[in-house]
């Protein structure tokens, strides 16, 4: 294969190994390689076999998050994730040969045709789930005008019909006012600007937005289903809520160029009582914003154990196209010890996804929302005579 001369030496060059002795170890597995054509009944491609050897080796070196990935699979990697500028308005997840919807975005064609959270997709037009790739290429970059095969949260079959359009995405994905001056904030993911130069993150103006209201008690950030984004945005959210030039979270890595400590200077948001729901899919960004909320503003956590995904991941490109993705840096409280471990609630209220989701299509009580509005309120500043 043309990139094995390069790709293996790269791979194995950490381990500090002479070089003939790293050349003895690519033909041990190109003698393995050969061992198994021979003599296996159903031997893969040769292709196929390298392909498995590398991700193995990957996967020795980085067992939780390593990847090798083939020019095919980085082209789609995070096609169903951010930013979403223009498509058919939902993000989503490979769950068992089918993509799950992970949020809507609001007045997109994916909400007006109304699709939602916890919806499982099954097939593209006659693409099925079964095809990873072209689902996931089909799903992102597809015609403009597809035809979704898709059970709902009940179990029904489901066929919709969307067209892509330009969207207006910041990342939140609901904003209500439950109570008089209680204003509850869903976070779906957290994005960059879409100008490079804009002086805030897209989610972070966002969220300054919605709590530009006379009267404000209280905040409900709610995080679940948040599995994370941009870390920047995170800071910068966080920041407005925390005294000027605090640290928000540190970042240690093995590259002296990923050592820092994320501040943002921003403009304070409004200084009232914080609850934060989270559950088991917050995670990294999400999770950084909670935990910094927690820490110096004494917010309460309320739901289900976090993630804990306390890592950042790094895509190298190849030569050809392919990659490998690898932990690259920890999180950390500013000066403190590493996380480990999820977050765990302050108040728990167990609740399985399936209801979470179902409540945010009307079907059903939201236990762990109706907790943190119950905790909001007693904590909130009195309303002006």
């Amino acid at each position: 294969m043309r990139w094995l001369p390069w790709t293996i030496p790269l791979l194995l060059a950490g381990a500090e190994d002479p070089l003939r002795e790293i050349v003895d170890r690519v033909r041990d597995i190109e003698a393995q390689v050969s061992f198994i054509e021979r003599h296996a009944l159903q031997a893969p491609p040769r292709s196929e076999l390298w392909i498995g050897a590398l991700r193995g080796i990957v996967m020795a070196a980085d067992p939780e998050f390593g990847q090798y990935l083939t020019p095919a699979e980085v082209a789609v990697r995070d096609l169903g994730q951010e930013p979403l500028r223009y498509g058919l308005g939902f993000a989503w997840r490979r769950v068992e040969g089918r993509a799950l919807v992970t949020r809507v975005v609001p007045d997109s064609p994916a909400a007006r045709a109304g699709l939602a959270v916890g919806w499982q997709i099954e097939a593209v037009g006659e693409i099925s789930g079964s095809e990873a790739l072209r689902f996931a290429d089909a799903l992102a970059r597809g015609p403009d005008q597809v035809r979704l095969r898709c059970r709902d949260l009940e179990g029904r079959e489901r066929t919709i019909e969307l067209s892509r359009a330009e969207l207006a995405d910041d990342g939140l994905s609901a904003s209500d006012e439950p109570l008089s001056g209680i204003v509850h904030l869903r976070i779906g993911r957290f994005l960059p600007a879409a100008d490079p130069l804009a002086p805030l993150t897209a989610t972070a103006s966002a969220v300054r937005r919605a709590l530009q209201r006379p009267g404000l008690r209280a905040v409900i950030l709610d995080l679940r289903g948040c599995t994370g984004g941009s870390l920047q945005a995170a800071v910068e959210i966080a920041a407005g809520w925390l005294p000027p030039g605090s640290g928000v979270i540190e970042q240690v890595g093995r590259n002296p160029a990923l050592q820092r400590v994320w501040t943002a200077t921003v403009e304070p948001l409004p200084d009232v009582p914080l609850v934060v729901l989270i559950d088991g899919d917050t995670a990294s960004a999400a999770e950084v914003l909670a935990l910094a909320l927690r820490r110096q503003r004494r917010a309460p956590l309320i739901g289900a154990p976090s993630a804990g995904k306390w890592t950042m991941q790094q895509l190298f490109l190849l030569p050809d196209n392919s990659g490998i993705v690898l932990t690259v840096a920890r999180l950390q409280p500013p000066g403190g010890p590493a996380l480990s471990g999820p977050l765990q609630p302050d108040l728990p209220v167990p609740q399985e996804p399936n209801a979470t989701w179902r409540a945010w299509s009307g079907l059903g009580r939201d236990e762990q929302l109706a907790r943190a509005i119950d905790v909001a309120t007693a904590l909130a500043v009195p309303s002006a005579p």
